[in-house]
């Protein structure tokens, strides 16, 4: 019996595993992490909420894009060492990326 569950247990995590990577993530409805994005100096000087994105790849060119947006739209933010700040739903910080050097 315990053989059984254990196999059972180790292809439950091995779809599970494979299922993050996979392009069809919505479609088989699994939750999506979330990820927090602020612009920063030396403390938050805005917040641009949180997004369910697949992963931290998708995370780092969503903020990358953020930050070539916050420095044509708010050209007074270049040369104060801003960035985009982005962390997972755990707290883990994922990237920064700073507007002076997009």
């Amino acid at each position: 019996m315990r053989f059984i569950l254990g196999i059972l247990f180790a292809s439950l995590c091995s779809f599970a595993a494979h299922a993050q990577d996979s392009p069809f993530r919505k479609e088989l409805a699994l939750p999506m992490p979330k990820f927090h994005f602020k612009l920063i100096d030396t403390s938050i000087v805005s917040d641009h909420g949180e997004h369910d994105l697949l992963d931290e790849t998708i995370a780092q060119i969503e903020a990358i894009k953020l930050a070539r947006s916050s420095r044509t739209s708010r050209p007074h933010l270049v040369g104060r060492n801003c960035s985009i700040s982005v962390v997972d739903e755990m707290g883990k910080k994922v990237c920064r990326i700073p507007i002076d050097d997009i």
